[in-house]
């Protein structure tokens, strides 16, 4: 009964169990520190920029997990690198919700990377946060850097053409927060 409730409830709020949390309600410290950071000018890194005004509501509520992100992001620091931009799709035979190398599903969470951690998360301005949970073919990272990129990254989406119109989002300058700083 339990686990149906939750599901009802996920279904709801738009909510997959595929490896997404719930996101608990913001407390009353929470909303004091979205006050006091409302207040406070905006940075001018793009990706501390983001991140606080995420993090103080300004897109939504966030998922559990992009809060995690853009949380640590902004304790620990994120890491400008220039990147090769794929996507990978369910007409590639990656449907929402099939298993990642890591175990999660396929969602507009996930990123594939071979020379980037996994479980590390990857923001760019141009798609906003993802963690990388999957993988693919090593000579990705090899095209990658000769076309100046330090790596590769493959992001999931829903449909081919959902994020850049074709498969290619060339090389961009994503900010990479790594999980053990």
């Amino acid at each position: 009964m339990k686990a149906r409730r939750l599901l009802y409830i996920g279904g709801l709020l738009g909510v997959g169990l595929l490896g997404y949390h719930l996101a608990a309600p913001p407390g009353p410290a929470r909303r004091a520190e979205a006050a006091v950071t409302e207040t406070a000018p905006l940075p001018q890194d793009p990706f501390r920029r983001c991140a606080t005004k995420a993090l103080r509501g300004d897109y939504g509520p966030l998922q559990e997990w992009q809060r995690v992100g853009y949380q640590r992001g902004l304790e620990k620091g994120a890491t400008p690198l220039p990147v090769w931009v794929t996507t990978y799709y369910p007409e590639e035979g990656f449907a929402r919700g099939e298993a990642t190398a890591s175990g999660y599903g396929c969602s507009e969470r996930v990123a594939a990377a071979n020379l980037l951690p996994r479980w590390c998360f990857v923001w760019l301005p141009s798609v906003g946060l993802r963690q990388v949970l999957d993988c693919g073919a090593r000579a990705n990272d090899r095209v990658a850097q000769r076309r100046g990129a330090a790596c590769w990254v493959d992001l999931w989406e829903p449909r081919r053409g959902a994020l850049f119109g074709d498969d290619n989002g060339g090389v961009q300058t994503a900010w990479v927060i790594s999980r053990r700083r």
